[in-house]
Formats: C-alpha cells, structure tokens, sequence
C-alpha cells in the first residue's frame, strides 16, 4: 500500500470520527459517562369512588364525576322530571373559598357547573340555580367532598321571572301576559344588563315564545309583542334601539310539556342573548 493511499485512509478516517463526535457532544449533547436524566411520566389518579359520584374540591367549581357511576346519580335526579316542574339546584361552599369570576359566589359556579351536566337532558330553563354558605368539614381543603343539594319544586305560574343561564337568560310570563310585572329583582336585571350595554356595546338579540294555546298565527303575533315588550324595558333604560334585534318562534319551540298549565308557563318566555 502506498504512502498516499495511507494518508488519505488516515484522513477519511479522523473526519468521520469527528462528524460523530460534533452530532453526539455538540449537538445531541450526550458526551461523557453521565447518562440523560430520566424524565418522570406523571399520572394523574383515577377518580376516587370513596367519595361518591360527583364531588368538589376546595376553591374549585369544576364537578368531578365518576366514569362509573355518575350516570347512575344523572338517572337518579331526572326520575323526578315530570315535564313541567322545576329542578333547583344548590350549590354548596364554603367562608374563605374564592369567588369566580362572573358568579356571585363558589356556590352558584358549583351549581352552574352541574347544570352544563344535565342540560342534554333538561332545558336549562327548568334548572334553577341556588347558594348555601355552609360550615367547613374535616379535610374540606385536602379531600373531595360533596358540593351540592337538589330537589324538585312545583312552578309558580302566576309569577313572572328572569332565569339566567350560561349563554342567555329568559323571562318568563304569567298566562295571557305580555309585560314583566314590578318585581325588584326582575328590575335589578334589567338595570345591571342596561349599564353593561352601554359599556361594552354588546347587541342584544330577543326571541318571544308562547305555549301552544292558540292559533299558529295569534301565537306568533304574541311571542313578537313579548319581544318587543322586553325591548321597551331597555329602551327605557337608555339602551339604544339599534343594538336591538327582536324575533318571534310562537308556540314552535317548547322547553316543557304543553299538557299542564305548569308547563305551559314555561314556555311563555322570551329569551335574550348578547351578541358581541
């Protein structure tokens, strides 16, 4: 073999040892004897069932529910549907907890929580939300506890209401009613929803319902005056007009069952929704 075929082998030879050694020290920085860190992969826990099949934690609105048997609590609730009475449900909490943002307390955020769970089966018009600031239990801030109380309640079909839901609120009408009666609750609403008009710009949009009592054409004409019933509340308020849009469905979309006079104060609503 000659001298230059010697140096050339030579050469190949210390440049390919010196690739491998720039990809592993420099770049895959993996020189030496100390081998990678080991990464710990971290899984979370499995529900624990101890607790039951919906529980809180503390400072926390979520509802945790168990893969197992939460459906079966979900199948216990609804047994009392009867199609037109009300399910009120209240959430539990606790003096020191936070308060989230956009609630009045961590009870209703518990509370709300709960009924984003049962709406694929009842119409959140017919879940009433609650608060009860009870007494801390043993280990409240360690372990899972309960978080809620429920029952079913008859309607008051004589009492005109505003429901607020996650995505709109809804007013309710007595029978052959087009207009809110004088409640100070009902007044604060539309107060508080006036000024945050006017501050955001936000445009509201109102869709009149009714029951089925009536004609097709009398129970769209209703639902329209119901609408605009609801509009000249804001417009009273100082919310101008041309944020406003208003529409009526009549009698073509129930949240509860025509068959009792119940029901049927349900449906006589208007729904109000803000449109950004």
């Amino acid at each position: 073999m000659s001298l230059k075929t010697i140096i050339v082998l030579v050469v190949t030879a210390l440049w390919f040892w010196g690739a491998q050694y720039r990809y592993v020290c420099v770049i895959k920085q993996a020189c030496g004897d100390t081998p990678p860190e080991k990464v710990e992969t971290v899984i979370e826990p499995e529900y624990n069932e101890e607790y039951g099949p919906l529980t809180y934690k503390y400072n926390d609105p979520k509802a945790y529910t168990s893969p197992i048997n939460f459906q079966a609590l979900k199948d216990e609730i609804l047994k009392g549907n009867t199609g037109d009475n009300i399910l009120e449900l209240t959430g539990l909490f606790f003096k020191g907890e936070s308060t989230p943002e956009g609630h009045e307390n961590m009870g209703v955020a518990r509370a709300e929580s709960l009924r984003a769970l049962l709406i694929d089966s009842i119409a959140g018009e017919r879940i009433r939300i609650m608060h009860k600031e009870v007494e801390p239990i043993e280990d409240s801030d360690k372990n899972p506890f309960k978080g809620i109380d429920y029952k079913w309640i008859e309607v008051k079909v004589e009492k005109a209401e505003v429901v607020q839901l996650a995505d709109r609120a809804v007013m309710l009408f007595p029978v052959n009613s087009v207009g809110m009666e004088k409640d100070p609750n009902i007044d604060k609403y539309f107060n508080d929803l006036a000024a945050n008009i006017k501050n955001t710009g936000e445009k509201i949009h109102l869709t009149g319902h009714t029951d089925n009592t009536g004609t097709d054409a009398s129970n769209m004409d209703l639902g329209m005056r119901r609408a605009k019933a609801i509009q000249n509340i804001l417009l009273a308020k100082g919310v101008d007009k041309s944020l406003i849009t208003i529409e009526s469905k009549g009698e073509s979309q129930p949240v509860a069952t025509n068959d009792t006079e119940a029901g049927r104060h349900q449906n006589r609503r208007v729904e109000l929704k803000l449109i950004k």
